[in-house]
């Protein structure tokens, strides 16, 4: 029996299929990944917010007290990966590279700057480097590690049972990587293999 307007039929029952599809699938499946979304953006925003002392924007803008305190939270957090000394070094490191920082968009690209251009200098700043390689190696979404626990049981069947640990290591980066995988010259690949393993010998006739 259907009440006022402003009070609840206890009594209703959806008979049509579409309308109960509606309600008991498709509008739960959406409150789900509406909240599932929820959870993963604000773990994905703390740890951005947590980071910030590295992100080239804070590094061009940011005076050296905010910058230090930011570095300090940062090295607070992950005491046991970056020492003390990572504020005094990301200081120096915004001044020793003020130019090149101001041309990086982003804190891969820095990383790359730093750790590959200028190799001779990650010695250096070394604890700049440790936070770079957190900050890029901290997964947006437990999805690639999921794949790669999937992937493990597509490469190590009972009859690879006594793979090593470094052949295991190999077939994953493969087979996880396999878009990159396939764009790789196979010639390059072998002549270089054939190259380290050859027994370099020089012959007289």
């Amino acid at each position: 029996m259907k009440r006022h307007f402003d009070e609840l039929s206890q009594d209703e029952r959806l008979s049509d299929g579409e309308s109960r599809f509606r309600m008991n699938v498709f509008n739960a499946s959406l409150d789900i990944i509406n909240s599932q979304l929820s959870q993963r953006f604000t773990s994905m925003r703390e740890t951005n917010e947590l980071f910030q002392a590295i992100h080239p924007g804070t590094l061009n803008r940011a005076q050296d007290n905010a910058l230090h305190q930011h570095a300090q939270r940062l090295a607070d957090h992950y005491s046991r990966d970056v020492s003390p000394s990572f504020p005094v070094q990301l200081l120096a490191f915004r001044a020793c590279f003020k130019t090149e920082l101001a041309k990086e968009p982003s804190v891969k690209d820095m990383a790359k700057m730093l750790i590959v251009d200028h190799s001779s200098m990650a010695a250096t700043f070394s604890e700049v480097c440790t936070a770079l390689l957190l900050y890029i190696t901290v997964p947006v979404t437990v999805a690639t590690a999921e794949c790669s626990f999937s992937k493990l049981k597509l490469i190590k069947t009972y009859l690879r049972s006594s793979m090593g640990q470094e052949g295991l290591s190999g077939l994953a980066a493969l087979s996880i990587e396999n878009s990159r995988a396939r764009k790789l010259d196979l010639s390059s690949v072998v002549d270089d293999f054939a190259e380290r393993k050859a027994l370099k010998m020089n012959f007289k006739w």
